[in-house]
């Protein structure tokens, strides 16, 4: 279910309702309109999708006594397996020389992030961070918290558990910020994402040979701009309706396209990922302790399997590895002195130039990069560029404007008392009505 469509308004409605009518009568009751609420909004997509999640809870479950002993790793392979079936199974025959497309059609939404989620819990139960929740209903909600539950961002169990047993009360400012959150991210989903995403297909569709370099460029910025709208839209929407639930989560973005060097870009763009990677790969791999050489591989291994997270396919690993060569490379290098807005301009422009690989094949992203230096093609070829001027520019703006903060712990705040509030409401009604064409939400289909 979209958080853009009408069913999801009747949906929210109807929950919200629910949750504020019985949220003084007790925790129980609560867990079990979370739990089942969840169900019906993974439901909504697919019904027997549902068996899933119950997996993932009824694993978590069997699991419970033994967690914190030896058998973690093993709860792991077993919360893999349907990742590994639904989203690899293909690839991997492809890798083997055998015939795939099987599965294509079957890839669960959000299944990478609710199993990335419980792999760090059963890390967590074994490392000591968290204990092992044998109630079945946490559970659920933990594998199937209805805002996240599509497109993250890649929850923690610790949090999670927290909130379910002593949610925040929604005071004024609360409630504030989460009018914000929701607003500012069906802005950038309607307004940003979907206007910028059809213009990119439009130019994409008439293939990339002919592009001067301004066409190829501006396609590039346009699908950052799309990119951006689209997931980081997601995220604010999913923080600001889980703020209204009692949930305070982290902010999953941190207005990335003006960090000054890729391993501040890394630390701003999509951070639940990232710090997952972090925490339960490159810290246990050794990190920065082992030597330069090891170092630098840990980083290479991190970004590799960041690129085939996102999908089973050789470009999105293209990308990881250009973008660990990314990091690798800033850190090895001695440390230049360099103006903010120079460090900040060369970030943006690797990173635009990266998105051809997460776009696009790799042969057609190779065909790509060689018309970024062309000439200008003649007046009358068919790629768009005036209309991709509007929502690159609206990314600009967001981030010139922020209508959040991220504090020191990384959640996100209002910028102000109240002129945050009125922008908000603006926004509301300029997204429903000069929304582009409706398009599916980028990160459904990982």
């Amino acid at each position: 279910m979209s958080f853009t469509s009408g069913g999801f308004a009747i949906f929210a409605l109807v929950f919200f309702a629910l949750h504020f009518a019985i949220a003084a009568r007790g925790a129980g009751l609560r867990t079990l309109l979370l739990a089942y609420g969840s169900l019906g909004f993974y439901a909504a997509w697919y019904p027997p999708a549902v068996l899933l999640l119950l997996y993932h809870a009824g694993l978590a479950r069997a699991f419970a006594g033994s967690l914190a002993r030896r058998t973690a790793p093993l709860a792991i392979v077993f919360a893999l397996v349907p990742l590994a079936v639904f989203k690899y199974w293909d690839f991997f025959l492809g890798l083997g020389g055998a015939h795939g497309g099987y599965l294509d059609a079957a890839l669960p939404i959000g299944i990478s992030f609710y199993t990335f989620t419980m792999i760090g819990y059963y890390a967590d139960v074994r490392a000591g961070r968290v204990a092992a929740e044998r109630d079945f209903m946490s559970l659920v909600v933990l594998v199937a918290f209805w805002p996240h539950l599509a497109a993250g961002p890649i929850l923690r169990a610790a949090k999670m558990f927290d909130f379910i047993a002593k949610p925040l009360p929604l005071d004024g400012s609360r409630a504030g910020l989460a009018f914000v959150l929701v607003a500012l991210g069906l802005a950038k989903k309607l307004l940003i994402a979907d206007h910028a995403g059809a213009w990119v297909d439009w130019n994409l569709s008439f293939g990339v040979a002919g592009m001067s370099g301004l066409d190829a460029w501006l396609t590039l910025a346009g699908f950052g701009a799309q990119i951006y709208g689209d997931f980081s839209g997601y995220s604010d929407m999913a923080i600001g309706f889980a703020l209204l639930l009692g949930c305070r989560l982290p902010a999953n973005f941190a207005y990335p396209y003006a960090a000054p060097s890729i391993a501040l870009f890394w630390r701003r763009w999509h951070v639940s990922l990232s710090s997952w990677f972090r925490d339960y790969v490159y810290l246990p791999l050794g990190g920065a302790r082992r030597g330069g050489v090891r170092h630098a591989l840990n980083l290479l291994v991190v970004f590799l399997l960041s690129g085939l997270w996102h999908g089973a396919a050789g470009h999105f690993v293209l990308w990881g590895a250009y973008h660990g060569v990314l990091v690798v490379a800033a850190k090895r290098l001695p440390a230049l002195r360099v103006p903010t807005a120079i460090g900040t301009a060369a970030t943006l422009l690797a990173v635009t130039f990266g998105w051809a690989l997460f776009r696009l094949d790799a042969a057609t992203a190779a065909t790509l990069a060689t018309r970024l230096v062309a000439p200008a093609a003649p007046d009358g070829l068919p790629y768009v560029r005036g209309a991709l001027l509007a929502p690159i520019a609206g990314v600009a703006l967001d981030h010139l404007v922020r209508l959040y903060r991220v504090d020191a712990a990384g959640h996100p705040t209002l910028a102000g008392r109240r002129w945050p509030l009125v922008v908000a409401a603006a926004l509301v009604p300029l997204a429903l009505v000069f929304r582009g064409r409706p398009l599916p939400f980028i990160y459904f289909q990982f």
